[in-house]
């Protein structure tokens, strides 16, 4: 509309992550917020690059959520932008690599928790299987670290939470996570990338 000041890109999406901050924050601390978790896995899903500038947000409430239950929905919102590889920051997962060492504090922080049941160990388990996998397909040096991490954090949860850690489901995440952990360990290729490498450059 005539007289009305013209408002940047920037500066509606500077207020957006401003917005979805607010109501981020609410949801990981707060009981009975409106927000539905839904929304947030398809925020990250259709919008990774928003994903990215609330991922520091989100990776301290893995750790720093109001009970297991919301650092477990943490978990799983940064699951689901992991899986967006397209959005990764490219070959050296430059979005990424910023938020990798929080992301691995917190989930250790979590895994540390008093009184996890198999529930609660599912969603970060897979965090930390998705982090490794994008780790390993993009920054071997960070790679190595973080899998001996994740060693050593499946073998102090096996230790604090061991009934939860034999349920079905959580045991075979662990082996999966253990195996995906000696592999990146032993510079074992991630599946694949043998054809990249010998991939001819289209004329």
């Amino acid at each position: 509309a005539a007289g009305t000041p013209a408002v940047s890109t920037a500066e509606l999406t500077s207020q957006l992550v401003v917005t979805l901050h607010g109501a981020l924050t609410k949801f990981y601390t707060q009981k009975n917020c409106r927000l539905n978790t839904r929304f947030v896995n398809e925020l990250m899903r259709r919008q990774p690059g928003l994903g990215w500038c609330l991922a520091p947000l989100v990776a301290q409430h893995v750790g720093d959520g109001r009970d297991a239950y919301l650092c477990g929905e943490a978990c799983n919102h940064l699951t689901t932008l992991l899986q967006q590889k397209h959005a990764l920051g490219g070959a050296s997962a430059s979005c990424l690599l910023p938020h990798a060492a929080l992301v691995q504090q917190q989930l250790l922080a979590f895994l540390a928790r008093d009184g996890l049941k198999a529930k609660h160990l599912l969603p970060p388990l897979k965090l930390a299987h998705a982090l490794l996998t994008a780790l390993r397909g993009a920054q071997a040096a960070a790679a190595a670290p973080a899998a001996d991490t994740f060693v050593g954090a499946i073998e102090a949860l096996q230790l604090k939470h061991p009934e939860a850690a034999r349920a079905g489901a959580v045991s075979g995440l662990c082996r999966k996570l253990e195996t995906l952990a000696q592999q990146v360990q032993s510079n074992v290729p991630p599946p694949g990338s043998a054809k990249k490498a010998n991939k001819k450059p289209k004329a």
